[in-house]
């Protein structure tokens, strides 16, 4: 005969409680009043950054919606609001897809063998002038491409097993 061990949960869930996020409500305050501009000027936005914005003012708020969990092992029992799901500017549900997809990369992706991560950081303003700019962009991928190709190049001489 195996004995019951009951479950001990140390931490209870907490809601984040978007509504006091200041980005929560700034667009809270000021989104409405962007939309009678909008329509006051006789300009529509597009219907899906008026989902996009609805959807964020309704992410993790029970009165949009919830769903009630009970523990058997603890026998807590809880509420959890549902979330917009948007892949917009949430950082809620973004934060939560960008988890999920590196599990993805590094489980079924990413081989089990070193991987090497290269970033490329510009200053804030060249950042500005090549996402207008699409020449200059590509020129300075070519760049960094090249430079990577080059030290990958030399390191596998230094290795013996040149290409």
């Amino acid at each position: 005969m195996v004995a019951a061990v009951p479950y001990i949960h140390n931490k209870s869930y907490r809601r984040h409680r978007p509504e006091q996020n200041l980005l929560y409500r700034k667009i809270e305050t000021y989104w409405p009043i962007f939309l009678k501009e909008q329509q006051r000027v006789g300009k529509a936005l597009p219907h899906f950054v008026r989902d996009e914005f609805d959807g964020f003012l309704e992410c993790g708020i029970p009165e949009n919606g919830f769903v009630r969990v009970y523990c058997y092992g603890c026998r807590h029992s809880g509420i959890i609001p549902f979330s917009c799901k948007r892949r917009g500017f949430c950082p809620s549900c973004c934060a939560r897809r960008m988890n999920d997809e590196a599990a993805h990369l590094v489980d079924a992706v990413i081989p089990e063998i070193p991987v090497r991560q290269w970033v490329l950081s510009f200053p804030f303003k060249m950042r500005f002038l090549m996402a207008r700019n699409q020449g200059l962009m590509n020129k300075a991928l070519k760049i960094y491409i090249t430079e990577i190709q080059s030290f990958q190049r030399k390191r596998a001489k230094g290795v013996g097993s040149a290409t």
